[in-house]
């Protein structure tokens, strides 16, 4: 039950962190974004 709680966890963190992601840059919804806004990192 650790590790369901684990991967609980990691995918909260992540949805956390790309919710202020979209803030930080102005948007509120995933369906904001669109190719003109995103770029290819790396």
């Amino acid at each position: 039950m650790a590790s369901a709680a684990g991967v609980r966890q990691v995918v909260s963190d992540v949805l956390g962190e790309f919710d202020l992601t979209l803030g930080l840059t102005g948007h509120t919804s995933v369906a904001e974004l669109t190719p003109e806004v995103l770029r290819r990192v790396g």
